[in-house]
């Protein structure tokens, strides 16, 4: 009406930083940086109230009215520095009355997370139900523990055998292998037949033992210097090895400083008569040359990879392969460490020499951190606990007692800054990878440190990288350290939507940002595409311990649901190594060793799903149930599981984890292959005891399932690999894995041929690595605790 005054519309209080309002853009609101701005180097500013939290809910919050406890997976960001926080420009106050209404608000939030929470356990009652990772049922507190040798180990929650264990159908298989193999012993003791020597055990030895020996003369005894110094080629051939890896190979776990690191190795080395030289003047200088064979032995695995897929070779690389850095450098690097008695009087030197020690372990071809990274668990621990003994948590605010006087430890010099900062990022994420493929509470946690911002910068590809372990790392953290705590399970509800969370999170490593050096951008995506690998391995995980418990529990539609979720899953991860499988020999030949041993995890964690599905569908075989459509899945299971292991064979001849997981998988192949015979009792009474939630679900989504996988196996990545006559020049000799492979693929394996079977069951390393599968083993392989 006239004369009366327009109604004043209330303002939206803006939330979102500037930058993506400006831009359109959803804004997750972190402070002092939000994810968008991180990712697109963007300036970020604020100009409304802070009140807005990310988390949703504090970890302590008040207690719902209805009872309802909130989801302990709820986080938040807590590594920015509050001094630095305290010099950034600041919104304009807010009245009481605002404060009033955003705690009013707050209080709201939670309410209704806790009224979401109830409604989901009242439509949803298994929601509730908690799922054992570290844990075994019956008893809520006993692990699987193995006895090997002289090693006693506390299985990770992601080891095969620890996963299979929940699977009665792959206990059976495993169960029926062994007494299958003890049958066949028993035989040959009784016709006095003695085990003769195998190809397997004898390639091992080889593998282990077939390392550089220095010839020493009678009496003769040379120092650790003398070996090392007889170990340096050229010092031109030693520059050219630590360009080359700085380039290539440093951006992937930065813990040198590069002009330093080339300072060093010019004082220490010196060319005198045609030899090289060292001039040691202090005990860390045993420590540089130790780090500077393993950045040798790093820059010649690399380039003789890359020569063996056939990539061409620039005339400085095709001579650097020329000239061999062996092996043996790594038990120098052990001695040396040893000589500086790290254990004792550690520095950033032995720090980085053990840090570039595990990168090693890690990646190397040789028999280096064991299946599942079993062997690797001490060593991680280790080197985590010697970095807080040292303080790397913690950022350098006070002067460092340094008696020599280095400048170099001045707590001005920025360069120590940016190394500090360095180590303790490479170091946290080595940390989160072992956590992720073994299956175990991460040693360093971003609650137990206070580094804030960066206070030097570094070079684009590596803050690039910091930055993405800033936005994945706080929630990934406390979600790693829920499901492995040992008096407390996850529950299901915090499962699903941890899953989706983690998804939602993938898109960060399908990101490459803007790199003035042009080689960054492959080194970039090399990064992410290793960085994808795993975290859709931890969700396939999840998924798969999910599934196995509401199969348990026989809860059929969140069964039906999950398996769909774990399909997915593995056929978009088993695509991405198949896709990085075949630029091996295009743009990532420089780079096979830092990708093969997560290529490996994923072939045989998408194994592992395919036996799962493989021994429920010849039951269902064995029953007539759901055909011709059974029948017809199983062939395609076995296919997709043939091209696996065909990957496992070519890479097997030129790395010691593929040719372990050969020899299992390849004769699990031909068991599925032959429809469980002579080997799987699919008569057994045990069984038609245990619920088998595959053969419960709708004929339309087994279809869908079928016509998925029938599809996976028709696409690019899937059919090139499949196409594969030669890979490399070790596919070419008659005893390698993959000519063994190509003749069992090309002859016929029928039950008939027992004697066939008989001699591949004993070849076998499958009962070293599962034998924790078994339930009969004498102590102290299983072992119960508390």
């Amino acid at each position: 009406m006239e004369g009366e005054k327009p109604v004043k519309k209330r303002r939206r209080i803006p939330y979102s930083c500037l930058s993506c309002r400006r831009r359109k853009v959803k804004c997750n609101r972190v402070r002092p940086i939000c994810n968008r701005c991180t990712i697109s180097n963007l300036k970020c500013e604020y100009d409304g109230p802070e009140a807005w939290a990310p988390s949703g809910v504090s970890e302590s919050p008040a207690a719902p009215s209805n009872g309802v406890t909130v989801s302990v997976l709820n986080f938040k960001s807590n590594f920015s520095e509050t001094s630095v926080l305290d010099q950034l420009p600041r919104a304009p106050q807010t009245t009481m009355s605002e404060h009033a209404s955003l705690i009013s608000e707050i209080g709201d939030l939670r309410m209704k997370l806790a009224s979401m929470e109830a409604r989901l356990f009242t439509i949803m009652p298994e929601s509730q139900e908690t799922v054992s990772f570290i844990q075994a049922d019956p008893n809520p507190n006993s692990a699987l523990h193995m006895a090997k040798k002289n090693r006693f180990i506390c299985g990770g929650s992601f080891q095969r055998n620890k996963v299979w264990r929940g699977d009665p159908f792959v206990c059976q298989l495993f169960d029926d292998l062994r007494r299958y193999r003890e049958h066949i012993k028993a035989e040959m003791l009784a016709m006095s037949k003695t085990e003769n020597p195998n190809d397997l055990q004898r390639q091992v030895r080889m593998r282990k033992n077939g390392q550089k020996r220095f010839i020493l003369e009678e009496g003769e005894k040379l120092s650790l210097k003398s070996q090392m110094e007889a170990a340096l080629p050229a010092k031109a051939t030693i520059l050219r090895h630590v360009n080359y890896y700085l380039r290539a190979i440093h951006p992937f776990f930065p813990v040198l400083m590069e002009e330093e690191f080339l300072a060093n190795v010019n004082r220490l080395v010196e060319e005198e008569k045609g030899r090289c030289v060292l001039h040691f003047g202090q005990k860390s200088d045993y420590l540089v040359t130790a780090v500077l064979l393993l950045v040798m032995r790093f820059s010649y695995q690399s380039l003789y990879l890359k020569q063996q897929v056939g990539a061409p070779l620039s005339e400085d690389e095709l001579a650097l392969v020329q000239q061999p850095i062996n092996a043996d450098v790594i038990n120098m690097v052990n001695f040396a460490l040893f000589e500086s008695n790290f254990l004792r009087k550690t520095g950033i030197e032995s720090l980085q020499a053990l840090m570039l020690l595990r990168f090693y372990q890690m990646s190397c071809q040789e028999d280096g951190d064991g299946g599942d990274g079993t062997d690797g668990y001490n060593i991680t621990g280790l080197i985590c606990q010697i970095a807080l003994g040292m303080g790397l948590n913690r950022p350098l605010r006070f002067p460092l007692g340094d008696r020599t006087g280095s400048r170099f430890y001045h707590p001005h010099n920025p360069r120590l800054q940016l190394l500090w900062q360095r180590l303790w990022w490479t170091l946290l994420e080595l940390d989160m990878e072992h956590s992720i493929l073994y299956g175990r509470m991460p040693i360093l946690l971003l609650e137990n440190s206070d580094h804030g911002p960066a206070t030097a910068s570094d070079s684009d590809i590596i803050s690039d990288r910091i930055n993405k372990m800033k936005i994945v790392f706080p929630f990934l953290q406390k979600f790693l350290v829920q499901i492995h705590q040992v008096r407390e399970k996850p529950r299901v509800v915090d499962l699903l939507s941890a899953v989706n969370i983690l998804d939602t999170q993938r898109g960060l490593f399908q990101y490459s940002g803007y790199f003035q050096d042009p080689y960054m951008p492959l080194i970039s995506t090399i990064s992410n595409v290793k960085n994808e690998l795993l975290m859709n391995t931890l969700i396939f995980m999840i998924n798969c311990y999910l599934m196995l418990h509401f199969e348990r529990n026989r809860k059929g539609t969140d069964y039906s649901v999950t398996l769909q979720a774990t399909v997915t899953v593995f056929l978009r991860n088993l695509d991405l190594t198949l896709k990085s499988f075949n630029r091996l020999k295009i743009d990532f030949a420089a780079h096979i060793m830092y990708l093969i041993h997560p290529m490996a995890t994923c072939i045989y964690k998408s194994i592992q799903f395919l036996v799962y599905l493989g021994v429920r569908l010849l039951l269902m075989q064995a029953k007539n149930e759901k055909q011709p459509l059974v029948t017809d899945l199983l062939q395609t299971v076995v296919a997709i599981m043939r091209n696996c292991v065909k990957l496992l064979a070519i890479m097997g001849d030129q790395d010691y984890l593929c040719y372990r997981l050969y020899e299992t998988y390849s004769y699990l192949m031909r068991i599925l292959e032959n429809k469980g015979e002579p080997v799987f009792n699919l008569k057994n009474p045990a069984l038609e005891t245990a619920p088998n939630l595959l053969a419960s679900i709708t004929t339309q989504q087994l279809e869908y399932i079928s016509r998925q996988l029938s599809e996976f196996t028709k696409s690019p990545p899937f059919v090139a690999v499949a196409e594969y006559a030669l890979f490399w020049p070790a596919n070419e000799t008659e005893d390698s894995l993959f000519q063994k492979f190509q003749r069992s693929i090309d002859a016929t394996m029928p039950s008939s041929e027992l004697h066939i079977w008989n001699d591949s069951i004993m070849k076998t390393n499958i009962f070293e690595d599962y034998e924790g599968l078994f339930d009969d083993l004498q102590l102290p392989v299983d072992l119960n605790y508390m």
